[in-house]
Order: structure tokens, then C-alpha cells, then sequence
């Protein structure tokens, strides 16, 4: 099986560098982006399994970016993170599919770690639909 990539979006380089090392020592591939459109070139470019968006991103919002990876790439994981959200909105987007997990900052990084291994490992030999 081939290694699973995930992207990280965040406009806070801090962020990507703490995610990144995170998956280090991991069997997962990182690719990180600070924008929206960053972050749609590399799923145009890369075979990615799962994405990780921060909502406040500096050109769009992470919500679009998910919504047109649904679109483009169904199969690809989508967690959503930010600091300013509402679990019942969060609810609603799981309920609508639009994403597969929320993650409110800041986040138990064990749990985020566990919970994204535990994903790219049900994907299998599956095609993400690109």
C-alpha cells in the first residue's frame, strides 16, 4: 500500500511546522499550503487522502476550499479546525457530509494524531477519486 498524504491548511506557518512534526515519525506523507488556493493546486498536483483546513484562511474561506474538494475529490477525508466555531454548526456539517470531523483549537494533539491515522487507515487501497 501506498504511503497516505494529508494536506494541512493554515495561513500560520507555526501551525504547519506543529502539524507537520506531529506526522513526522508517522507512515504519513505531509503536504501543507497557507492559502485556499495553495491548497486546491496540491489536490490538483498530489494524490491526497485527507485534508485538514483551518476556516480563516486569508483569500477564501476553509469551509469553500471543502466544499470544492467534496466536489472535485469525494473521497478525500475533510477535517475542519479553527478557534472560533460552533459545535452546532460543526454538527451540521458533519450531518451534510461536508466535512468528516471537526477539530476545535486548540486540539488534543494525540487525539487529532489517532483520529487522522485511524481515517487514512480505513481508506485502504481505495482511490480518493482523482
Amino acid at each position: 500500500m501506498d504511503k497516505r498524504r494529508i494536506l494541512f491548511v493554515d495561513d500560520e506557518t507555526e501551525i504547519l511546522e506543529i502539524l507537520a512534526d506531529l506526522f513526522a515519525d508517522s507512515k504519513v506523507e505531509v503536504e501543507t499550503a497557507k492559502t485556499g488556493r495553495q491548497a486546491l493546486q496540491k489536490c490538483q498536483e498530489h494524490k491526497i487522502d485527507a485534508i485538514l483546513c483551518d476556516l480563516k484562511l486569508p483569500d477564501m474561506s476553509g469551509l469553500e476550499v471543502l466544499k470544492i474538494v467534496r466536489t472535485r475529490w469525494p473521497k478525500v477525508k475533510r477535517f475542519l479546525t479553527t478557534g472560533y466555531f460552533d459545535p452546532l454548526q460543526s454538527d451540521c456539517l458533519q450531518q451534510n457530509r461536508l466535512i468528516d470531523k471537526f477539530f476545535p483549537k486548540p486540539w488534543d494533539v494525540l487525539e487529532l494524531r489517532q483520529y487522522v491515522e485511524k481515517s487514512l487507515e480505513e481508506i485502504g487501497d481505495k482511490d480518493n477519486g482523482s
